[in-house]
């Protein structure tokens, strides 16, 4: 019941993009044990993409025309602002401020690429780029892998070092402009894989976070030490990641991108109000009361499936502190000192 409350609580702020100033409420740490069982905890990030589409139209009018409809500088100057902020207030891992200049280096990025073709005003220096990026991509790759290594194991929040590696990646992209025949990039698995890159960000920590409930710490002894689950796991999360992914562009994301008639855009946006409202009255009341409930403890009491012995329930009830309500129990030893032996509970959350 609390992870549901506790999942419940966030969902309600990731509708309306709050979700990581719910985290700064919270204290959470990004690099906390606790952070994987949350499901949406990396919604933080979806939650500041929107904040920025809602204020980033107004403030590029205004510095539009403060500097004579020069779009390029408009957006030069809200970087370099944005990045003085995040550098000198600190605010932390989560906070809108320390991200709004990421978002703005990519403005500047798409401004260049798609609506101005900006440096194709200066041929000679255009050139002189087409032909570095074109010599010189895989040099860009090994230098966006080599900040993303840097900045691995890093557990402390720092503006200087993300920028390497959002600079680093600036590049990459950049490149793609002047090669975009890359072997690497323009086929195959890589490709694919940044096409439904938005998918694969939504679904991968959700199912990541659902299987860390799955694991048990028992396994390794069980298997003699050797737990298959570090393996099995992630490779299942990876693999339905990508099976959901594809399913998500190619019946939500790309037949989305078609849809000309505002009507269907507001009957999906009161559909995404309704959701809010009835998850916002669901927390204030603390769940439905009257919904339908299947009391499996009932059906559990008479589930026995192995027969039961009373010194197993005896040193089971010792551990749980309370009386278990299978009784199918068995223990094939006397003293539960005895640290050759193991001892396998297989029951609900208490029994660990």
């Amino acid at each position: 019941g609390e992870h549901y409350q506790f999942l419940g609580k966030h969902i309600n702020a990731a509708l309306v993009f709050q979700e990581n100033f719910r985290l700064i409420k919270e204290s959470s740490n990004y690099w906390d044990l606790e952070s994987k069982y949350k499901p949406i905890l990396h919604f933080w990030s979806l939650s500041i993409e929107e904040q920025f589409y809602l204020f980033w139209p107004l403030v590029i009018f205004l510095t539009f025309f403060l500097f004579k409809r020069r779009l390029m500088f408009s957006i030069s100057f809200l970087f370099l602002l944005f990045f003085i902020l995040a550098s000198t207030l600190k605010l932390g891992y989560y906070h809108s401020l320390s991200r709004f200049w990421e978002l703005s280096l990519g403005g500047a990025l798409a401004t260049i690429d798609i609506h101005l073709n900006y440096l194709k005003r200066y041929p000679e220096l255009n050139e002189r780029i087409r032909e570095f990026f074109s010599n010189n991509q895989f040099l860009v790759l090994f230098l966006f892998i080599f900040s993303v290594l840097l900045n691995w194991d890093v557990k402390s929040f720092s503006v200087w070092h993300l920028f390497l590696v959002d600079f680093s990646t600036f590049l990459l992209i950049f490149s793609f402009i002047y090669k975009s025949d890359s072997v690497l990039f323009s086929r195959g698995f890589l490709w694919y894989s940044g096409l439904i890159s938005y998918s694969l960000y939504l679904f991968h920590h959700i199912l990541f976070s659902f299987s860390y409930f799955l694991y048990n710490p028992f396994y390794d002894k069980v298997y003699n030490g050797y737990n298959l689950s570090i393996f099995v796991i992630p490779f299942v999360v990876l693999v339905l990641s990508y099976i959901f992914s594809y399913l998500t562009y190619k019946y939500v994301e790309v037949p989305f991108r078609k849809v000309k008639s505002y009507k269907i855009i507001l009957v999906l946006l009161l559909v995404s109000f309704l959701f809010i409202q009835f998850a916002a009255y669901i927390d204030k009341t603390k769940g439905i009361p009257k919904r339908v409930f299947f009391n499996y403890e009932n059906y559990l009491i008479n589930f026995n499936v192995i027969p039961n012995n009373q010194r197993g329930l005896e040193i089971l009830r010792s551990i749980l502190g309370y009386e278990p309500l299978n009784a199918g129990v068995k223990a094939n030893f006397e003293d539960i000192n005895d640290k050759r032996k193991i001892v396998l509970l297989i029951g609900d959350s208490h029994a660990f």
